[in-house]
Parts: structure tokens; sequence; C-alpha cells
């Protein structure tokens, strides 16, 4: 369960405010010279490349995804750089990215209009301003999405200091993110999360607190050797509901 995990200080990474200042300068840095489209977050470990290696690998198994219709959203989107690798990598289907810094979605979209030649009412891509954590509000119909992603945010979720009730209960952003993202996966969909701060056994047990949420795969990455004990950079896990 997630109260089996060890709790992360609370830091400034886990504040809206930090990251509506950092994507402000981001986006005025892409403004002055549009060939800086800001931060690859893992990118030192290539996460975005592995994390859309395992889903091409996985379109072509035929079981699961596919490359025509599957519909993916990306959890804190951040710059839309992962959105854009999956589109290409050949997928194409609805895209969405959200996130609850409002310039952060400035950002993503003005990356993607530069380089995808994006006509934002083709529907195409979807990037919204929502904290999915705090409401539900943004997806009032209950959409869902063969393909839910997050790549680093979880991470900052877990250095907020904010609760949220949940039916009748206070938890944590860590304590109630499974739950969220469950009502967001379709079923037999999958959740598709990258770490540097939570191991792949610590990402099991805050994800399978939702019981439609359960272990179907891992994405290999180079480890290294520190004192005899092995280890990695940032991990990536994949859940199936059920």
């Amino acid at each position: 369960m997630a109260d089996q995990v060890e709790k992360l200080n609370p830091s400034k990474l886990g504040t809206q405010e930090y990251w509506d200042n950092f994507y402000k300068l981001e986006l005025s840095n892409f403004q002055e010279n549009n060939a800086d489209t800001g931060e690859n977050w893992f990118s030192d470990s290539n996460a975005q490349e592995q994390m859309v290696r395992y889903l091409e690998d996985l379109a072509a198994e035929g079981d699961v995804i596919n490359e025509e219709s599957t519909s993916f959203i990306d959890l804190g989107t951040g710059n839309g750089q992962l959105l854009i690798g999956v589109r290409e990598a050949g997928f194409q289907g609805h895209l969405t990215g959200i996130d609850y810094s409002e310039p952060s979605v400035e950002f993503a979209r003005k990356v993607v209009v530069e380089n995808e030649d994006w006509d934002p009412e083709d529907g195409t891509y979807d990037f919204r301003h929502a904290d999915f954590l705090g409401s539900t509000a943004w997806n009032p119909d209950s959409h869902q999405w063969d393909v839910v992603m997050d790549k680093g945010t979880l991470d900052a979720i877990a250095l907020a200091n904010i609760t949220y009730n949940h039916e009748g209960k206070s938890l944590t952003g860590v304590e109630l993110y499974p739950f969220r993202v469950a009502d967001m996966v379709k079923p037999n969909g999958i959740f598709l999360i990258t770490s540097c701060n939570f191991t792949e056994s610590e990402l099991i047990k805050i994800i399978e607190s939702d019981e439609r949420l359960r272990y179907y795969d891992k994405v290999e990455y180079p480890t290294f050797e520190f004192g005899g004990v092995k280890g990695q950079t940032v991990c990536t896990v994949v859940f199936k509901k059920q």
C-alpha cells in the first residue's frame, strides 16, 4: 500500500508556484529562440525514448494498443515533448496533455505549433490546464484513454505538502494518485509511469492501491553498481487496467 512507501520531504519542486515560474522562463526562452524547446526530464537516462520504444513494441504485438487509433494522455505534460515523441513514432490517435501549470500548457501548445505545424483547431492534440488531483471538473464526461503516461509528475506530487478529501478520507497526493489515474484508463488500457524518486517495488505498492490497476510489465534500463549494490537512475513500470 502507499502508506508503506517512504514519504519524501516537502520541497519547492512540489509547489505550483515553482512550476509556474519555471515554465514562464521556458516560454520566454522559446519566444527568443524557437529551437529551445525546454527541459526533457530524465534525458540522461533516455527515458522518453525508452518509453516511446516500449509503446512501439507493444503496438507491434497488436494485442493492447495500435498505431492507428490508440488515444494517449500525458499527466503533467510540461513542454509536450513526450506527446511529440509519441506522434513522431507513428501513433495517429488523439493526444491529450494536461498540467496544473497554465504557463506549461501555453508553452506546450506553442512548441507543438512550431515543431509539428499543428493547427489548434484540428483536434489532433488537446492541451488543457487542469489539476487532476484537485478537481475532476476538467473531465465532465469521464473520458478515458487507452494509454495514460507520467514522466516525473508523481515525483513532483510526492514533494508537495497537500492533502485531499477522497470518499471521506484525507489522503496525500501520492495516496490519491492511483485512484485518479485508474479513472482515466480504459478497461484493458495501460498506464506507463517513469520515476526517479520511487523504485519499481514502491511504484507497484502505490499504484496497486487501486485494485483496478495491476502490474503488467517494466521497461529495462542499464544498471550501475556501487558498493556491491546494483541500481538505476530511473524506473519505468507498466500497469494494465482490469
